[in-house]
């Protein structure tokens, strides 16, 4: 079955906190190679899947947003992007985006002030807030444990009402989600390069480039990842017609023959979910398919276990009228029509006679 939200006693924690630092467990490392992953859709489209962090500043002088530091952050960590957002109200805001492509120097733009993000998820007071017995102690006598190894995302829970929220109001008003961490918080660092490898966004963009990331992030063309459970890059969510194949961020009128093809890199339990509910889920897979029979609003959600792994952006079916559907589906049946067709195969060469059965004794 899916998994429900995971709850802990604060107390539980404490004698794996005093294994681990009996322990002396060592600091996460950069991965040895960055992976990479290309997404070649049919109709044309082509996306490189980037990563990047997220970081909310209260202080625009705080020394954490240098520019070295960020590129420092950035290399060590192979992520090719980084965004600032001010704390405004309740709500972050935008405000600068620095690029790091492979082999190239570290360049920082501003962003458009109308781009909107959603904050879905914020480790540094999502982890504060819900173990607070527990991160006190773990900052007292191991601060290191905190910092640097990831542990604790997974145990952090899932921050349903604000995704909820973010699903209903995505319609109206779209904008990509995000997962991010505070520049200050009492009891945990507050170096963006302490977060780097627990979670960062992934954008599929046709470039790295300002304007590339701009529109990724228009389209919500993008997902979550905890990377501390497994790279994920090689996962895919192709939404398939007759006509292209989009991805996600797409949106698309209701039409018969959409189908879902979801794929993950490493054995997982995948979900898609309609609407905020699960429509369908596999154990221990790679691969999940769905023909979309209803408009709504759809995602994917990838789980290591009971922790959450891939969270995605939505891919939006829209309702259509009888006659747009029926306009559709003949544009797919001209597609489907014109597609090549698959070469026939030549026939099984005739079986080889079989060899006469030895005689006993030999021969007379």
């Amino acid at each position: 079955m899916p998994p429900g939200n995971a709850t802990y006693s604060n107390l539980a924690f404490v004698p794996i906190l005093v294994a681990l630092v009996a322990c002396g467990a060592g600091c996460a490392s950069p991965p040895e190679s960055a992976p990479e992953h290309v997404l070649d859709l049919r109709g044309g489209k082509t996306y490189q899947d980037v990563n990047g962090l997220a970081r909310v500043y209260v202080d625009t002088g705080h020394p954490g947003r240098t520019r070295g530091h960020v590129e420092e952050t950035c290399r060590r960590w192979r992520h090719e992007f980084f965004l600032t957002l001010d704390q405004q109200s309740q709500t972050p805001r935008l405000d600068e985006l620095a690029l790091l492509p492979p082999g190239g120097p570290l360049t920082v733009e501003s962003l458009p002030p109308d781009l909107a993000v959603a904050e879905v998820w914020n480790l540094s007071r999502q982890i504060a807030s819900s173990e607070p017995f527990f991160w006190a102690l773990a900052t007292l006598f191991y601060r290191p444990f905190v910092s640097r190894h990831g542990w604790h995302a997974a145990w952090t829970y899932r921050p349903d009402k604000v995704i909820e929220e973010w699903e209903t109001a995505f319609r109206a008003s779209p904008a990509t989600a995000v997962i991010s961490t505070d520049e200050e918080l009492p009891l945990l660092s507050e170096e963006p390069e302490d977060f780097a490898p627990i979670a960062t966004n992934h954008l599929l963009v046709e470039g790295l480039s300002r304007e590339r990331v701009v529109e990724a992030l228009r389209s919500a063309r993008g997902y979550i990842a905890f990377d501390h459970r497994g790279a994920p890059e090689g996962f895919e969510w192709r939404v398939e017609t007759a006509a292209r194949e989009e991805t996600i961020g797409a949106t698309i009128p209701f039409r018969r023959g959409i189908d879902f093809t979801v794929r993950a890199p490493r054995p997982c339990q995948i979900r898609i979910l309609k609407d905020g509910r699960v429509a369908r889920f596999a154990d221990d897979a790679t691969i999940l398919r769905l023909r979309v029979k209803d408009p709504g609003l759809y995602r994917v959600e990838c789980f290591q276990g009971r922790d959450p792994w891939i969270l995605t952006n939505p891919v939006v079916i829209t309702p259509s009228t009888d006659a747009e559907r029926d306009r559709l589906e003949a544009e797919d049946g001209v597609h489907r029509a014109a597609a090549p067709k698959p070469a026939k195969l030549p026939p099984p060469a005739p079986a080889a006679p079989a060899a006469p059965a030895p005689v006993e004794g030999g021969t007379k």
